[in-house]
Parts: structure tokens; C-alpha cells; sequence
């Protein structure tokens, strides 16, 4: 166990709160994808990793007989919305 007075401790903390938020948030949404009659023939897999020489994890992935979905959960608090060629979230504006 870390100590309280770990010069760390605040960082670590942070970091585990959020991976607890983004964890609850992928399982919330692939519990609501699984409910859906539309993905019924469709493979659903969680927190897929490629062994690759650079590892790549996927949230979720959605195999269907025409294709192959990735999508990526963020567990932001606010609204997010796309115009033309930008993103906000939040407060950010992202150039797509």
C-alpha cells in the first residue's frame, strides 16, 4: 500500500479513479450493446490487445458480416459535438 505522504500518492490515486470511471463506462456500454436485437448476429469482444511491436488495445470491438467496428469509450463528463472538420468536448475544440 502506498503511503499517504508518497510523493506520488495524489497522481496514483487520480489515475486509479479514472481507470475505475473508464472501465465502468466500457462494461455500461457493452451491457447496452449486448441488449440490442440489431447485433444479435454480431461477436462482441472487450478490452481486445494486438501483440503487435507496438501493442494496440481496443475498447470494444464489433465484428458483423460486413465489417468491423472499433470504438473507443471515454467516460467524459459534459457534451461533446462534431461540426464540419472539428470536435468539442468540453471545453477543447479538436481540429479532425
Amino acid at each position: 500500500m502506498l503511503e499517504p505522504s508518497h510523493p506520488q500518492y495524489i497522481t496514483f490515486q487520480q489515475e486509479l479513479k479514472n481507470k475505475e470511471a473508464s472501465d465502468f463506462a466500457e462494461q455500461y456500454i457493452l451491457k447496452e450493446l449486448q441488449k440490442l436485437p440489431q447485433l444479435s448476429d454480431c461477436h462482441l469482444f472487450h478490452d481486445v490487445i494486438l501483440p503487435t511491436i507496438l501493442p494496440m488495445q481496443m475498447d470494444i470491438l464489433i465484428i458483423t458480416a460486413s465489417g468491423i467496428v472499433l470504438l473507443e469509450i471515454k467516460n467524459i463528463r459534459g457534451t461533446a459535438s462534431i461540426k464540419d472538420y472539428y470536435m468539442l468536448v468540453g471545453d477543447t475544440i479538436t481540429n479532425r
